[in-house]
Formats: structure tokens, C-alpha cells, sequence
């Protein structure tokens, strides 16, 4: 029976530097601080595609297409029992543009 505790982190961001950068980090930083990490597990990019009319009354066949890519990873990372994991990734600036949700269990 281990007392580890394991943290999963959800992140998605529509930058993929941004969003390899802010997981670089945080993989850098939980190691340093004696946490072992699993991932970043790279999930496929979500492409959401609209088509926009340019006119609304006329020219039904002259419309423009408009898409938007989002980027996500998942990682895992078991922290020992007394550790100070948790206060190194609280100081970590990641950006504004990069989402995180974390599931702590």
C-alpha cells in the first residue's frame, strides 16, 4: 500500500507552442521536486470548421470557411508524502492562454 498521491492534469490551449511549453514546466518542475511523471500524453487536435455567408441576402455561393484548431495533453504525476511538489508547480507561470484542470485522487 503506497501513500503516493496522484494528481492527473487536463491541459488544452489553441497555441501548441505555448501549450508544449507550459508542459515542459511543469514536467521539469515536478521532477526536480521528486514527483515521477507520466506523459505528456498528446491527444488528437480538435478542428472545429464554420462557413460564414458573406452577404445575407444575396450571392448564396460566395460564403467564407473559418476553422480553429484545439491542442490538449494529459499528465500524470504521483507525488510522494511530504513533498513539496505542489508549492514548486503553485509558482509556476504558464500563461494565460493555456487551460488546466486538475483532478487530485
Amino acid at each position: 500500500m503506497s501513500n503516493f498521491q496522484k494528481i492527473t492534469m487536463y491541459l488544452r490551449s489553441y497555441d501548441p507552442a505555448s501549450l508544449a511549453r507550459a508542459v515542459n514546466s511543469i514536467a521539469e518542475t515536478a521532477s526536480r521536486s521528486g514527483a515521477s511523471v507520466s506523459g505528456p500524453v498528446p491527444f488528437p487536435k480538435r478542428v472545429r470548421k464554420f462557413t460564414v455567408l458573406r452577404s445575407p441576402h444575396v450571392n448564396k455561393e460566395a460564403r467564407d470557411q473559418f476553422e480553429i484548431a484545439s491542442h490538449c495533453r494529459f499528465i500524470t504525476l504521483e507525488i510522494p508524502p511530504q513533498s513539496s511538489v505542489i508549492e514548486a508547480l503553485k509558482g509556476l507561470d504558464l500563461g494565460s492562454d493555456v487551460n488546466i484542470q486538475i483532478k487530485v485522487g
